[in-house]
């Protein structure tokens, strides 16, 4: 695409609503597990968040929390554009998990 989609607040925006919406499971926190789960979705071309999957998992349960803080995220305030048109978008951004 020759624009990107636009995430309200840029990259920090989507960075600081992931943290917002993510809950680390207490099962996985006292389990000790930590690491990154890098989650793929598509922007649509009305700025939702769609087809959420796990791209490279850590564990199930850190997998199924990541993937439900990215399905929680409000939709792109622009979608990505070709030509001045919007086009669909894959994004497959990083969900760090690591006990404070």
């Amino acid at each position: 695409a020759e624009e990107h989609p636009k995430y309200p607040g840029g990259d920090a925006g989507l960075n600081k609503a992931l943290v917002a919406h993510l809950k680390y499971p207490k099962d996985a926190l006292e389990a000790g597990l930590q690491g990154t789960v890098y989650v793929q979705y598509v922007v649509g071309v009305d700025g939702s968040i769609q087809d959420v999957k796990v791209k490279r998992g850590v564990h199930p349960l850190l997998d199924k929390a990541a993937v439900k803080a990215v399905q929680a995220l409000p939709p792109y305030e622009q979608p990505a554009r070709n030509g001045g048109q919007p086009v669909p978008y894959q994004v497959v951004p990083p969900v760090r998990f690591k006990p404070e």
